[in-house]
């Protein structure tokens, strides 16, 4: 063997070696890391809202840590009069940071009431978060989420706003709104 001929076969050899390792890592991403977007029920009354949540990776290898952001609009009522009943409509935003989870397989588990955690599905390569919903009488509650969208959070804020004023000039009612 030529001196030429092993230094061509050892190029290929260390090329191959070096794609298969490229290709290997690629489909290892975290799959729970990232900017996630759910929408479900919240708080009495109920009200539409929805979560905004980061997860990303916390040192050790099963180890993340979570932050949870739940957005509504919560309505009261300011006054009842026959025909001119008024509201006032708050936009709430509830923040819990920095939860501790841990990953096994394809749940991660945070601390904390209501038994958080997350389940990946990887058919659509969305996650599942599932808790106990203290509202609604210990009922487990499963939100789906995606990987959120540009502007989503902002998005979702003005059409519940939309929506409900309709809603109140359907019933001839008054409504104020405070971000």
């Amino acid at each position: 063997m030529t001196i030429r001929k092993f230094c061509k076969t050892l190029a290929v050899v260390l090329a191959g070696v070096l794609m298969m390792a490229f290709l290997g890592g690629c489909g290892s991403s975290d799959k729970f890391a990232g900017h996630w977007i759910g929408y479900g029920k919240t708080g009495y009354p109920e009200a539409d809202c929805i979560y905004d949540i980061t997860i990303e990776k916390n040192g050790d290898k099963n180890s993340y840590l979570v932050n949870i952001t739940e957005a509504h609009w919560k309505t009261y009522s300011t006054s009842f009069v026959v025909g001119k009943d008024t509201y006032k409509s708050e936009w709430k935003v509830d923040t819990n940071n920095n939860i501790t989870a841990i990953a096994k397989d394809d749940k991660l588990t945070m601390q904390g009431p209501g038994s958080p955690f997350f389940t990946y599905i990887d058919k659509d390569k969305s996650l599942q978060l599932s808790f106990v919903n203290e509202w609604k009488m210990g009922q487990q509650e499963r939100i789906n989420l995606q990987p959120a969208k540009e502007n989503e959070l902002q998005d979702f804020k003005d059409k519940m706003k939309a929506e409900l004023q309709k809603k109140f000039e359907e019933q001839k009612s008054q409504v104020t709104f405070k971000d």
